[in-house]
């Protein structure tokens, strides 16, 4: 949470107050981008970014370009780099809002210390993933909006619900994390937007 919203803040994401409704919607249109990337079977491929980044230094400006177009190749607007988009959005939010998660959802302190995979195999919402993510991400949408009224929005109901996902697909959601939190510390402000 910490490291999503201190890139955004850096990034000019918080320069002014943001508008928490917005906010929400646009991490709503962010979910629709993970349908999207799984009917165009579209996957991040590890082994050819590894290939592409292999012996790369970090801090190195001309490595920095090699990672950017490593990364914009084989991982970025994949299933995985979308779901990894969702959480650091969520996180950002939560961060930015300050949100207390912990009195939000106080069944998450049992988890805190866990690493991210871990957390995820863990706090996820009851019921199994059926495989249909669509219908699987409308019911977690659905679920978010009957708990908007939360000072977090329902949004961390709909991070377990992105749990069941990356614990059924054995996604390394915390490489997807980190890597695409790298990728955004090279973004221009506001991402060029």
């Amino acid at each position: 949470i910490t490291e999503s919203h201190r890139i955004s803040k850096e990034k000019g994401f918080w320069e002014n107050d943001k508008n928490h409704s917005e906010t929400v919607l646009m991490i709503i249109a962010n979910v629709g981008e993970i349908v999207k990337s799984n009917n165009k079977k579209k996957f991040a491929d590890w082994s050819a970014y590894a290939s592409d980044t292999a012996g790369l230094s970090e801090g190195n400006v001309n490595d920095e370009g090699a990672f950017k177009t490593a990364f914009e190749t084989h991982i970025k607007d994949t299933f995985e780099d979308e779901m990894a988009n969702v959480i650091i959005r969520i996180s950002d939010f939560i961060g930015g809002a300050h949100v207390d998660v912990f009195k939000t959802q106080p069944w998450l302190r049992e988890y805190i210390n866990l690493p991210i995979n871990e957390f995820f195999h863990h706090a996820q919402i009851s019921g199994e993933y059926n495989g249909k993510l669509a219908e699987w991400l409308h019911n977690a949408l659905w679920e978010c909006a009957s708990y908007s009224k939360d000072v977090d929005h329902g949004l961390l109901h709909l991070m377990c619900y992105l749990g069941n996902i990356v614990s059924e697909k054995d996604i390394d959601i915390e490489r997807h994390i980190e890597t695409k939190l790298e990728y955004n510390k090279t973004r221009p402000v506001r991402y060029g937007k």
